[in-house]
């Protein structure tokens, strides 16, 4: 079955969760999925609310026309959208779920739309301190015509809830009367 690039990320990401918790960085490894390097992005957590690149890959830099290592992931967004990408990765932090995004990167008079993804890691400690994104750019980079995408706009924006299985439960036996008699 063929993955948009974005599931394929996600599916991988899931298949690294072991238990309640978010997929530590050390249980993503870039080679189990080299055909999407180039889209994946990877932000550090400094405090609440910022973030910023530590690796883009080739498509994410070409896209901008700018190496983002250590710039800020806010900067890249239109003001409006800043406060609700914030308020969707401090939340992933305690509700662990992919957060899911369409943009708009704007760039001159041409735009790009723009599907991403960004899933939160855990350290060796548990707490969710980077984020692993992905660019899936809805058109071919043609379109933006050698201009760098210098504002993305929000479209859209959301966490998908992760359902972790967990094997079913023997029934409880639980005490019963009839007619004022127990039974069970």
């Amino acid at each position: 079955m063929t993955h948009s690039s974005t599931e394929l990320l996600i599916d991988y990401w899931q298949s690294r969760i072991f238990g309640p918790g978010a997929p530590t960085r050390a249980s993503i490894d870039p080679t189990d999925f080299p055909t999407v390097l180039p889209q994946v992005f990877m932000l550090g957590r400094r405090g609440p609310g910022d973030y910023i690149f530590r690796l883009a890959g080739g498509l994410v830099g070409d896209l901008h026309r700018m190496d983002l290592r250590g710039v800020a992931f806010s900067e890249l967004w239109a003001e409006n959208a800043r406060i609700p990408l914030q308020t969707a990765l401090e939340g992933v932090r305690h509700r662990v779920a992919p957060v899911r995004i369409v943009a708009e990167a704007q760039a001159g008079p041409n735009t790009l739309g723009l599907n991403m993804v960004i899933l939160p890691l855990a350290n060796a400690s548990g707490e969710i301190d980077r984020y692993l994104g992905l660019y899936e750019p809805t058109a071919p980079l043609a379109t933006l015509r050698g201009v760098p995408a210098y504002r993305l706009q929000l479209i859209t924006l959301g966490a998908t809830t992760i359902v972790h299985e967990t094997p079913a439960e023997e029934p409880h036996l639980r005490l019963a009367a009839i007619g004022g008699r127990r039974v069970g």
